[in-house]
């Protein structure tokens, strides 16, 4: 027989069908041609994988044995190989080649991560601070004339008509939804700016209320919350150095798109 798949496998012929699943996947983590760069690494992976998969079938495995097969070499194609090996996959959870590629990440160090991902955390805690900060703070901006309006439409939700009103002022222009006691041409206003990203407030003289120029989209509310919820649980005791990891992940990823919003604004 021109192949011996006991000597291929590196086991004896009395070897158990575990033995000899065993020793396939000792050998096929060397010899598998992702690892093994020698010229001969896929006919030697080819040639183990025919071993393990006859000596492993009992039916196969008889045959082999047979001396009246002697004269008979069990020949299995690519092919074949997948298709049994995918089917025995499927069969045994367990079953894998256990080779390692060739590309290795070391796992990741938490412990040794924490102080920095503590820090990540402090420092999206304080930006998200701003935002809330942002939202609540306004100092005065000085008093500002209106120095025209205009009108125009837009259309949204199926063609549904929305008007708006464009102000013009000596320090900002902004629009509003159209109604009657919005302000007018040559009138003052009393303006106020946010503490840190600028967001303007007027003063309504008809109302008296402080109205905001634009409305802040309710995304960036959410995402101001998710960010501070997500750092101060980072900066806090009650996680581990995993879980304080993930946490400066999650926080930094959404004080980025927070800070997008910013520069599209």
């Amino acid at each position: 027989m021109s192949k011996d798949y006991y000597v291929i496998l590196g086991v004896a012929k009395s070897a158990s069908t575990e033995e000899i699943r065993l020793a396939y996947r000792k050998k096929a983590k060397h010899l598998h041609p992702d690892v093994n760069e020698a010229t001969d690494a896929q006919n030697s992976f080819q040639e183990l994988n025919e071993a393990y998969i006859t000596l492993s079938d009992p039916e196969k495995r008889s045959i082999y044995d047979n001396p009246a097969s002697a004269q008979k070499e069990i020949n299995i194609t690519d092919e074949e190989l997948e298709e049994i090996l995918r089917r025995r996959a499927r069969q045994n959870q367990h079953f894998e080649f256990g080779y390692e590629p060739r590309n290795q990440y070391a796992p990741t160090n938490y412990k040794a991560n924490e102080k920095g991902a503590w820090k990540i955390n402090l420092a999206m805690l304080l930006i998200s601070f701003t935002f809330i900060i942002d939202f609540m703070v306004f100092k005065d901006f000085g008093t500002t004339t209106v120095t025209g309006t205009s009108q125009f439409v837009e259309y949204v939700n199926r063609g549904k008509p929305i008007f708006w009103t464009l102000i013009e002022t000596d320090k900002a222009v902004f629009k509003k939804l159209s109604e009657p006691d919005l302000p007018v041409a040559g009138e003052k206003l009393d303006m106020k700016k946010s503490l840190f990203y600028g967001n303007l407030k007027y003063k309504n003289n008809k109302t008296g209320e402080y109205e905001r120029t634009e409305n802040i989209p309710f995304i960036t509310h959410l995402f101001s919350f998710v960010v501070f919820v997500a750092a101060a649980l980072g900066i806090s005791r009650f996680l581990n150095p995993e879980q304080r990891f993930n946490a400066a992940i999650i926080s930094a990823f959404f004080c980025l798109i927070l800070l997008g919003t910013l520069l599209l604004s």
